[in-house]
């Protein structure tokens, strides 16, 4: 018979990780980043035990290899959760990063922007592959979902 050791059954809530890691306070996908790491998705998102926080720290480290950060990074905008990237995946997270301070049809304009550059397949949603292509191009990605600990 296997037990897990006492540590896996401790969980953190939000307001005890934003202690241990304020950086992710202001973070406009906080809630997301949260429920990606989550313990029980279903029935405490937002919840993390001791190992969901140090996969959460190890995906916020630089070291962290790029194709882990865009693994989890997709998942932080796929705000459904059904495996792809949709237009209103990404209107959610273009007012989450405007802080909600644009029209609506500034924000539409800003989605179909990102679809006709990034949706390579004319599905209407982005794929992971699709995603994938277009970060790997940008120099500082990995930076972008990193947190320098000291």
């Amino acid at each position: 018979d296997m037990t897990l050791p006492s540590s896996s059954r401790i969980c953190l809530g939000k307001s005890a990780i934003l202690k241990c890691l304020p950086e992710l306070e202001f973070n406009p996908f906080c809630d997301r980043l949260l429920y990606i790491f989550s313990y029980n998705k279903i029935t405490n998102p937002g919840t993390l035990n001791f190992y969901n926080y140090i996969d959460l720290l190890h995906f916020l480290s630089t070291r962290t290899a790029t194709s882990l950060k865009l693994f989890h990074s997709f998942s932080i905008f796929d705000t459904d959760n059904d495996g792809e990237i949709s237009g209103p995946d990404l209107f959610e997270c273009v007012e989450r990063l405007c802080n909600y301070m644009m029209t609506q049809q500034e924000s539409m304009k800003i989605v179909e922007y990102v679809c006709q550059e990034a949706d390579r397949d004319n599905e209407g949603t982005i794929s992971f592959l699709e995603y994938e292509s277009i970060l790997t191009t940008c120099s500082d990605f990995v930076q972008s979902f990193s947190i320098r600990f000291a």
